[in-house]
């Protein structure tokens, strides 16, 4: 019965140590995961125009931008600033789908498929995107004859040739033919979290008709804190819009708060193994002190038979591992079987992952071993006489 206890205590902290480490290693991967940009220092401002959707109100809000963008621009502290219809980690995603605008010999013309962004020139630096071939957009492609698309990586690899810098192509529109130009090619963005797949992006440079309508957003690099420069902005943009409704967030915060589910879950079951871990060790402590004391006068025949000190701290020592190893194993086992429910919560490694099932052991056992070198010591220092005389 006693040893059931503790190997039982062994198996469910061993068990909640796995899950803990499988947790852990899957948040750190899922915060280290590049995103495509970089949102340190960088002030996410999202701006709700009242009746932006009516064709007045949008061309009103469209005339205003570039004006708002160049006063946040002169603002001391800003770094880059510019405007979109989307930014990451927002509620809003605009998924565009258009005549593939590239076929490969021998294949039937596809459509493609793409999120795809309005933004302003400046909105691409301030997010930090990350430039692979060509160039961002600039304040010259507002009104070249050629439209300029900045498209990701994984819009390039599925909807464009080999050699995708520089590619030319028509789209129809309702206001006629489009001559396009592939400018620049950039590293796939994240949108909606770290944990999601890249899709195709294509960004597109905002002209003079209205395109952001009723809601927009502002994304600026600071020099400084985001946030101390939240007033200034809010204040310009009250200043051209007094009616509209303005939400202004670091980007960082953004970031932080899409983990935060699995930052919770890592630091509860992690809490839990803890407490696990401390419980197996009182609890084997507890029960070696007692058989310590409920052994003496066997403890005191051995050391006058010529047992050595090593030999009754070996003694006391293999009873409370042998117990705790058992446990181990059991937990080790049911981790194998109930780890794989979790396979829907771990990002960028398995249920079974080595580290995880090699590092739970070894934690465990350095913990078990001095909860029983502390009884054990008490057991190596049984003075025979004293202890058959007490008997």
């Amino acid at each position: 019965m006693r040893d059931g206890l503790l190997a039982a205590e062994a198996a469910f902290a061993v068990l909640l140590l796995v899950g803990a480490i499988l947790l852990a290693r899957s948040f750190v991967k899922l915060t280290r995961v590049d995103a495509g940009y970089t949102p340190d220092r960088v002030l996410a401002v999202q701006v709700h125009v009242p009746g932006g959707n009516s064709d007045e109100q949008a061309a009103r809000t469209q005339r205003l931008i570039a004006p708002l963008v160049e006063r946040v621009r002169a603002t001391p502290g800003v770094v880059a600033a510019g405007a979109g219809n989307m930014m990451p980690l927002d509620n809003t995603t605009m998924i565009s789908g258009f005549p593939s605008p590239w076929t490969p010999p021998g294949g039937q013309p596809g459509n493609a498929r793409a999120v795809s962004y309005i933004v302003s020139p400046g909105y691409q630096d301030a997010l930090g995107l990350r430039v692979r071939r060509g160039r961002l957009f600039v304040d010259a492609d507002v009104s070249s004859g050629t439209r300029a698309w900045v498209v990701n990586e994984e819009f390039a690899r599925l909807y464009l040739p080999p050699q995708p810098l520089g590619y030319r192509f028509e789209q129809r529109t309702d206001a006629g033919p489009v001559s396009i130009e592939i400018v620049g090619i950039v590293a796939n963005v994240l949108k909606d979290g770290n944990d999601r797949k890249a899709q195709p992006d294509v960004y597109v440079v905002a002209r003079d008709r209205a395109e952001f309508g009723a809601r927009f957003e502002l994304v600026i690099r600071t020099a400084g804190a985001p946030s101390s420069l939240a007033p200034a902005v809010r204040a310009i943009v009250h200043d051209a819009l007094p009616a509209a409704a303005i939400e202004t967030v670091p980007l960082s915060r953004r970031v932080a708060e899409s983990v935060d589910q699995p930052r919770f879950a890592t630091t509860v079951l992690g809490t839990f193994a803890i407490l696990a871990l401390a419980l197996a060790a009182v609890g084997l402590y507890g029960v070696l002190s007692y058989s310590v004391s409920q052994r003496r006068r066997e403890l005191g025949v051995r050391a006058a038979l010529g047992a050595a000190k090593s030999d009754l701290v070996r003694l006391v020592v293999r009873e409370g591992l042998g117990a705790t190893i058992a446990g181990l194993g059991a937990g080790l086992v049911a981790a194998v079987f109930l780890t794989r429910l979790m396979r829907s919560v771990l990002f960028g490694i398995g249920p079974l992952d080595v580290f995880a099932f090699t590092a739970a052991p070894l934690v465990l056992i350095p913990i078990a071993v001095i909860a029983c070198l502390l009884p054990a010591s008490r057991a190596a220092q049984t003075d025979p006489i004293e202890a058959l005389r007490n008997e």
